[in-house]
């Protein structure tokens, strides 16, 4: 065996995988605080709090989470929320220093009506302020923001409610029905009840979520969402997120599909691609929450995430592109395509109205032969007329605006042809790229097998097929069983079960691709009914990855082995194959053919053979390492053998 033989094979199993401001004012991120556990119920609040700069720590190592906020600590948090501006006036209580920390937040809360003081002289800075009086300054705070205070909820439920006082009542109507605060039992609100800094954390929290939502130009990244913007037109993702995401892959995909699928992704990320909406809308959704910290973690320590110039190559370009391809995962899509635009659209406005929280929106719609998608924030739904007035926050833009959903699926001016919304982030518990702490991204880990026990959340009862198409046209599947699935540009029919559909939006001005889970068979055969597009497909199994990516392609079989048979006219294409083992390199073959070519796997290469040009193989590790690449050379007489054969071929069919 020759040195490059020797290197190829050694080469081919080698793979490298504050809340408030206390008298102390000391800044601490969240993971600092020794006394906020991996468990504290107000977890993400105090994430969400000391990551934007509104709470500090007690000390550089403390958050005091179960101390009693004070009338002073509550006043300078609002403050600081606002961006700390300018003040005016003059100070009408006397038991408020000029030279004291909150002596600004107590001009500005009393001169914009959040508070009056205790008496017209007195503002007791450090009297402890109860339950009805922080949400009434919440509230007051709201309504001054131009925030959402529309929705209510009863008080008259619970056991106590002649104990809030009438200045409380419609504040604490608002904070029960947005989902701020909840009751202190079920029978219980406990109005006249001291509240502490971590219970204030979290209803700031939940306002900054549920009634301010995503303020466009300030909690939006306002990107231009395309390949060109970030690093190259592919995926770029640091080592540290691919090893977070290869650790989700095995605790998720179940253990005879996990090395398929860690393929998949490797393949996914060489793709060409048109922009990370998705993943753009999935952090900032999550960074309002409190759930990770991208500003402290990925804009360089910038508060306002609008701020961030550029990510090409960085950290926080990883961190939207972890995001968006976690979309390939099983079971998250979100809430699904019912079948026909209108009732996706019923099932949409029905989702986005009974939500407290922003709304991921992704839809689709047809171009061409093609179907593009893209993912928005829609941060309110109201029903207008037989229409629905959508409050929508684009990561493409820093200014948000207002979008008509008609009942027949027509967003403004735009036939859509299938919506999915998600409100519900648990999915992301799993995903959580900076962990619990939201420490450093550097520092990211695999995590814990407590912190991912997913066992339970096996995706299907059965083995199963993942199956990737790009839309680019209609097309057929067919499995070895004679089941099928069709494509027709608006949504699938035929008689192969499935298991789980999920799209991708990858930007406007490319197809998406779309995600098929169905019971596992040994070949799977495409069939282009579409002219002149471009096709993508894969097969990911616990028998092989392999796809084929070509123009002019008519039709495509896979079986268990990789080997794949290829039709077209002027094609050309590039075929990948992943044998079954996570220690095994993608393999990789380019070449234009003319007729029907067939592909295989020759232990650590891949061959062609058919009416085919010269051709190059690889073979890439999991960090998209080159290990090896050769021309193959197709003689002139091997060439005139091929056409010759095809001739009478076609002479015969004549």
């Amino acid at each position: 065996m020759n040195n490059t033989k020797k290197m190829r094979k050694v080469l081919a199993f080698l793979l490298a995988i504050v809340l408030a401001v206390s008298t102390l004012s000391i800044s601490a991120s969240a993971k600092s605080f020794s006394d906020v556990s991996s468990s504290h119920y107000a977890l993400d609040g105090i994430n969400y709090v000391s990551d934007n700069g509104f709470m500090s720590g007690t000390s550089s190592t403390s958050f005091s989470p179960n101390t009693a906020i004070t009338r002073a600590m509550l006043v300078t948090v609002l403050y600081q929320k606002t961006g700390s501006p300018a003040v005016s006036g003059n100070n009408p209580f006397t038991d408020v220093s000029a030279s004291a920390y909150y002596a600004k937040a107590v001009i500005w809360a009393s001169s914009n009506g959040i508070t009056s003081g205790t008496s017209s002289t007195t503002f007791s800075p450090n009297q402890n302020v109860t339950r009805q009086d922080a949400i009434t300054f919440l509230y007051r705070f709201a309504t001054k923001m131009g925030s959402d205070t529309s929705k209510t909820a009863s008080i008259t439920g619970y056991s106590d409610y002649s104990s809030v006082s009438s200045y409380a009542r419609t504040a604490m109507s608002w904070a029960l029905g947005s989902n701020i605060v909840e009751g202190t039992s079920s029978s219980t609100l406990s109005p006249t009840s001291t509240m502490n800094r971590a219970q204030f954390a979290l209803a700031l929290t939940r306002y900054g979520t549920n009634s301010e939502k995503i303020v466009c130009g300030k909690d939006n990244l306002g990107f231009i969402n395309s390949g060109s913007y970030f690093t190259t037109d592919k995926y770029y993702i640091s080592a540290a997120h691919l090893n977070k995401l290869k650790s989700v892959i095995r605790a998720h995909a179940g253990s005879n599909n996990v090395d398929s699928a860690l393929k998949r992704i490797e393949d996914n990320r060489s793709k060409s691609w048109g922009g990370s909406c998705y993943g753009l809308s999935v952090i900032t959704a999550l960074d309002k929450m409190g759930k990770i910290a991208f500003n402290e973690n990925y804009s360089s320590g910038s508060k306002s995430m609008s701020a961030v110039s550029s990510l090409k190559g960085q950290k926080g370009e990883s961190a939207i592109n972890y995001y968006q391809l976690s979309y390939t995962l099983p079971n998250s899509g979100g809430n699904g395509s019912t079948g026909t635009i209108a009732s996706d659209v019923t099932a949409a406005v029905t989702s986005m109205m009974n939500s407290n929280v922003p709304t991921l929106f992704s839809h689709w719609w047809k171009r061409g032969d093609s179907t593009v998608g893209h993912t928005i924030i829609v941060n309110s739904c109201k029903k207008n007329g037989s229409s629905y007035i959508l409050d929508v926050c684009d990561p493409n833009s820093k200014t948000s605006r207002k979008m008509t959903l008609t009942a027949d699926g027509k967003l403004d001016s735009t036939q859509l042809t299938m919506i999915r919304t998600r409100n519900d982030y648990s999915f992301y518990d799993k995903l959580d790229i900076d962990s619990y702490t939201n420490s450093d991204s550097t520092s990211n880990v695999a995590p814990t097998s407590a912190e991912f026990d997913v066992s339970s959340d096996m995706p299907y009862a059965s083995d199963y097929s993942s199956i990737e198409v790009k839309l680019s046209g209609n097309f057929i599947i067919r499995s070895d069983s004679g089941d099928y699935l069709q494509w027709d540009g608006e949504g699938l029919s035929g008689t192969m079960e499935v298991y789980e559909v999920r799209m991708s939006t990858e930007g406007e001005d490319q197809a998406a691709s779309m995600f098929i889970d169905v019971p596992v068979s040994n070949q799977f055969y495409f069939e282009n009914l579409s002219d002149n597009n471009d096709i993508w497909f894969s097969v990911a199994d616990l028998y092989r990855y392999s796809r084929i990516k070509g123009a002019e392609v008519s039709s495509v079989s896979v079986d268990e082995s990789g080997k794949m048979e290829i039709d077209g006219n002027g094609t050309d294409f590039d075929v990948v194959y992943g044998a079954p083992g996570e220690d095994m390199p993608l393999l990789k073959l380019t070449g234009t053919g003319y007729g029907h070519i067939v592909t295989e796997n020759s232990g650590d290469v891949l061959k062609a053979s058919g009416d085919i040009d010269n051709y190059t193989v690889q073979s890439i590790d999991s960090d998209g390492n080159l290990l090896y690449s050769e021309t193959v050379t197709i003689s002139q007489a091997d060439s005139e053998i091929s056409n010759s054969d095809a001739e009478v071929s076609n002479n015969d069919e004549g």
